[in-house]
């Protein structure tokens, strides 16, 4: 798979799609919104796509969302970038 400059923008579109929605989650977790600004376009994409497990991890843990909700809530957005055949 070759990375293309326009998929890399779409990552991290997506990435910042779910950084938003993490925040409203995030709400009374003063460490975790603190962790979600460290989320900028000059981190590589793989460390962000780590950091975002352990950010659903958190909120899973503490009752905020399941495994489920955010499966269904990332695919849309990441399955189609995965898995391109035209990056």
């Amino acid at each position: 798979m070759t990375m293309t400059a326009a998929w890399i923008d779409k990552y991290y579109d997506a990435i910042f799609v779910c950084v938003a929605r993490y925040r409203e989650m995030a709400e009374g977790m003063p460490e975790l919104l603190a962790f979600l600004d460290e989320f900028t376009h000059e981190v590589p994409i793989v460390k962000l796509s780590s950091w975002l497990g352990y950010v659903q991890g958190v909120l899973i843990t503490r009752g905020v969302t399941t495994v489920t909700i955010e499966r269904d809530a990332t695919r849309s957005l990441f399955r189609p970038l995965d898995f391109a055949k035209d990056n």
